[in-house]
């Protein structure tokens, strides 16, 4: 018996990762005057957003701490998102209203997922993990346990909706069912996923 849904948030509930990438080069630009150098790929591409600031300002920060960067990023994002409102997944609201115990379960921190409290009840949400919560992150189990241990649900018991390789890993180390959403997604996972869906729509069947 499914007795909660954990769903990540990027490109799983609302569609964000390409204007995440946007102002992120933006940042970058205006920041440190250049791109990721090809050097840089191993350290960003699939590492959490903790690990991508930690690293920026190790290598390029000039005295700028992680933190001091990523409150850049989470301003310029702010902005880019008023003028360009995101996408909400299909079937995220029926999901909201099922009688299920249902949590956030993302890499990204509190204060970037409150961005989009107006398009999104979180009030229907029992938990939120955010980056702060946790000591590991994705593809680490550790995000889902922390939901898991919120929510007070076993790991038989939930699904985990979300759209990339690493959430998909994350999940199923911490024992959860995990669906893959192809919606937003920019790639194809269902190779790793136990169930695949074109939109959350069909998770409500």
């Amino acid at each position: 018996m499914i007795r909660a849904v954990l769903l990540d948030f990027d490109n799983t509930m609302v569609g964000t990762e390409q204007g995440n990438f946007t102002v992120f080069k933006e940042m970058m630009h205006d920041r440190f005057g250049h791109g990721l150098k090809p050097e840089d790929y191993d350290h960003v591409s699939g590492n959490t957003w903790k690990y991508i600031f930690n690293y920026l300002s190790y290598r390029y920060g000039n005295g700028a701490t992680a933190q001091e960067i990523r409150d850049d990023f989470i301003e310029r994002k702010k902005r880019y998102f008023e003028k360009n409102p995101p996408a909400v997944a299909e079937g995220l609201a029926e999901i909201l209203n099922m009688p299920l115990k249902r949590a956030i379960v993302t890499g990204s921190c509190l204060q970037e997922v409150m961005l989009f409290e107006h398009m999104i009840d979180l009030s229907k949400f029992d938990a939120i993990v955010t980056d702060e919560l946790t000591e590991t992150s994705k593809p680490e189990p550790g995000p889902y346990l922390k939901a898991l241990e919120l929510l007070d649900v076993p790991p038989d018991e939930a699904i985990a909706v979300e759209d990339s390789r690493i959430g998909l890993k994350s999940a199923r180390s911490a024992g959860v069912r995990a669906v893959f959403c192809r919606e937003f997604a920019d790639e194809d996972h269902a190779d790793i996923a136990d169930l695949t869906v074109d939109n959350m729509s069909f998770i409500c069947l």
